[in-house]
């Protein structure tokens, strides 16, 4: 369908006044976004809002208010007003954001120094886990050796296991 015949469908214009403006201008809205076709532009993904959302806390090491960050989001990292708030509720939630109500405000905040000490505990935490397995490992191959002291392999341990392994082979051929 071409443009003078999409217009005549949905606007009711005829081909007179197709000819009184020519195609190249757009009459209305929606002849612009037919012109144009669909915007490129897509939206931020969740992530990418809480990572912009905690630059901005970073930058600026101060504390806001939710209607501040509805102003300010927008305007230095394009997040939408809209989103702001439930943004701003997902990293309170995973506590990267610290929020405390005062009187009849809510004031968020988040610094620099809280993201690195939090990286440490997590980071102690887990050389201590890892510590604990390692000690848990050598203690077994320790059992293990202790347990293999008293006893021979004899060839029937040695060798069971590969015939097992040959026969099942076979018998798995045999079947299919």
């Amino acid at each position: 369908m071409d443009r003078g015949a999409w217009r005549a469908a949905v606007h009711g214009v005829t081909e007179s006044d197709t000819a009184e403006h020519p195609p190249e201008t757009p009459q209305t809205w929606s002849d612009l976004v037919f012109l144009c076709g669909p915007s490129k532009k897509k939206g931020l993904s969740a992530e990418e809002k809480r990572t912009r959302m905690m630059e901005i806390f970073y930058e600026t090491k101060d504390v806001f208010q939710l209607k501040d960050m509805e102003k300010i989001a927008p305007k230095e990292k394009g997040i939408t007003a809209m989103s702001v708030k439930e943004v701003l509720q997902s990293l309170v939630d995973d506590g990267m954001v610290d929020c405390e109500r005062i009187g009849t405000s809510n004031y968020y905040w988040a610094f620099p120094s809280k993201a690195l000490h939090a990286r440490k505990r997590k980071l102690e935490v887990l050389d201590s886990q890892l510590s604990e397995g390692n000690q848990k490992y050598a203690n077994l191959q320790k059992s293990i050796e202790k347990a293999k002291i008293g006893r021979r392999e004899t060839v029937k341990q040695i060798k069971w296991p590969k015939q097992l392994l040959t026969d099942g082979l076979i018998w798995i051929s045999v079947l299919y």
